[in-house]
């Protein structure tokens, strides 16, 4: 699902009390909310129904789409509308994997669930040195009244805003800023439901005849596509795959993978030609990066690690 930006960090907690004014944390301490730090306690147990927006800056072009959503705890399932150019398309996630099917190809996508990941991601973000977060009252969201908690950068410009819902404590709308400010993802909810009737069934995701493929299996098919060699890193390093695309645009086929391990975060990119990566000029605060180039193509490493360390996992991806 290369064009479709799920972004599902839908956290419940227990009802809070805001005040009227707007809250600032100190810079530099462990500054996650308490309704953020209650809300990944209890997100194992929130159940609702719901349609959201999301849109998606891909590339050059601005994506939007609408998809509905039901949640029972760690268990999403999420599918679309019938006008929409991924009608057909489900995905099921739990805590164990995650399930994309796609009609056309009669193909279910297996992958490490994102969820947990994502969490991870907002907990190292509200610890980490010049993150200011500020929390204030919120506009109504799908009748809800909310609270606006903030992640901004110590010159005060914005990683990320949510909107969360003020007696449920769901996230109702976040938004996702690139380093100068650019909207570059969204979701919103434009009706939700709290009681939802969830059925037998609601969250397995399985079609006899459907191919069932892996990250592995989709690095070797793109590879194979661009002409490429399927380089990735070995099981033992303790990275986990996540998934594998084709950058859109270009004329060159490069080929990013993405992978975890803890709160690390790390992406791969395979280029089938001696090019500059645009994604390295644009390196968050916090990311190193380490690019060489090698019999004709371009290789780089992205990653919340020290550059010792993206060295030495260079040197198991063929660098020399």
């Amino acid at each position: 699902m290369n064009r479709l930006l799920t972004l599902s960090i839908l956290l419940a907690v227990a009802p809070l009390s805001v005040a009227q004014r707007t809250v600032e944390s100190r810079p530099g301490v462990d500054q996650i909310p308490p309704i953020l730090r209650q809300a990944i306690r209890k997100m194992a147990s929130v159940r609702f129904s719901g349609t959201r927006t999301v849109e998606v800056l891909e590339g050059s072009n601005r994506e939007r789409h609408v998809e509905y959503v039901l949640r029972d705890g760690p268990r999403t399932r999420t599918w679309f509308p019938s006008a929409s150019p991924y009608a057909g398309q489900v995905i099921v996630e739990t805590p164990r994997e995650r399930r994309h099917y796609y009609p056309g190809r009669n193909e279910i996508f297996v992958t490490p669930p994102r969820r947990e990941e994502a969490v991870a991601r907002l907990m190292s973000l509200g610890r980490r040195s010049g993150i200011r977060v500020t929390v204030k009252d919120g506009p109504a969201i799908s009748g809800r009244p909310t609270v606006q908690v903030s992640l901004l950068e110590g010159s005060g410009n914005p990683i990320q805003h949510l909107w969360i819902d003020r007696e449920q404590a769901v996230i109702l709308k976040r938004e996702l800023f690139d380093a100068v400010g650019t909207r570059v993802g969204s979701f919103e909810f434009t009706d939700i439901d709290y009681r939802p009737r969830i059925n037998p069934g609601d969250f397995e995701l399985d079609r006899k005849g459907a191919k069932v493929v892996t990250p592995v299996d989709q690095l070797a098919r793109l590879a194979k596509q661009g002409g490429l060699t399927a380089v990735r890193l070995p099981d033992s390093e303790g990275y986990r795959l996540e998934w594998v695309r084709r950058l859109p645009g270009g004329r060159v086929t490069v080929i990013q993978q993405a992978y975890s391990k803890g709160d690390v975060s790390l992406s791969f990119f395979q280029a089938g030609a001696e090019v500059n990566l645009p994604m390295l000029r644009r390196t968050q605060k916090g990311f190193e990066s380490f690019s060489w180039t090698q019999q004709g193509n371009t290789y780089a490493l992205l990653g919340n690690v020290g550059a010792d360390e993206l060295r030495r996992l260079a040197r198991l991806l063929g660098y020399r």
